[in-house]
């Protein structure tokens, strides 16, 4: 399990419906993930740049309903969203 945290610099540099520059992914990149896919259901890391690779070393987690709750949030546009902490649970 590693800690998470999206902050204020992630969600105003975030980008609306764009699972790989969204608060989120940003903040896994910061973390030590090359590459970041998140969606509401499902967060997919990799530890490779290139997306030819993840069939080999992908990871993925299901979301938490605190993050599935700030990604419909941020998607729809809500304003004064808070920086926040998750713990992301990685299968094997």
């Amino acid at each position: 399990m590693k800690k998470i945290t999206v902050t204020k610099k992630h969600i105003k540099n975030g980008r609306r419906y764009h699972p790989y520059d969204c608060p989120i992914a940003l903040a896994l990149k910061d973390a030590g993930f090359r590459t970041s896919c998140v969606y509401l259901h499902e967060i997919i890391t990799s530890s490779h740049e290139h997306e030819a690779c993840w069939q080999y070393t992908f990871k993925n987690c299901s979301t938490s309903k605190g993050v599935k709750k700030f990604i419909k949030a941020f998607d729809s546009g809500k304003r004064n969203l808070k920086p926040f902490s998750f713990f992301l649970k990685v299968k094997e």
